[in-house]
């Protein structure tokens, strides 16, 4: 069986655009994320939003997007992460974590806005990782 991090990497060589993952700790999954998935020497940015604090860069190009997104110093509702994450912001190969994901799945609008995602992270080697205790994804 693979592990996680082997999951990671073959669903990023596949192009998988869209990850859903399980965890209680999702600091710690980014941690683990940036150590074992991200491309070396040259690292993908890796970023993780929550509803409360906004982005968190987890290497210096991550940094880079959360200064540039959490410009306005307030809070973000989901959609309008989820908007700003398709702009030219988050460069290619970039990894994007939504803590708390399941939280925001029963709302239609944030199902479409994660959904419109696809095609064009798919296009450009970007993955947006849903994290959360529990998720069930549409």
């Amino acid at each position: 069986m693979l592990s996680f991090t082997d999951q990671f990497l073959a669903a990023r060589k596949a192009g998988v655009p869209l990850i859903g993952i399980e965890s209680s700790d999702p600091g710690a999954t980014m941690k683990t994320l940036l150590k074992e998935c991200c491309d070396k020497p040259h690292p993908s940015p890796l970023v993780l939003w929550n509803s409360a604090s906004g982005m968190t860069g987890y290497n210096p190009a991550g940094e880079k997007i959360a200064a540039a997104i959490n410009d306005t110093g307030e809070a973000m509702l989901p959609i309008a992460f989820l908007a700003k994450i398709i702009s030219s912001v988050v460069p290619k190969h970039s990894i994007v974590g939504m803590q708390g994901a399941s939280d925001w799945l029963d709302n239609s609008i944030v199902k479409q806005a994660i959904w419109n995602l696809r095609d064009d992270f798919k296009r450009t080697s970007r993955t947006l990782v849903l994290l959360s205790d529990v998720i069930q994804l549409p």
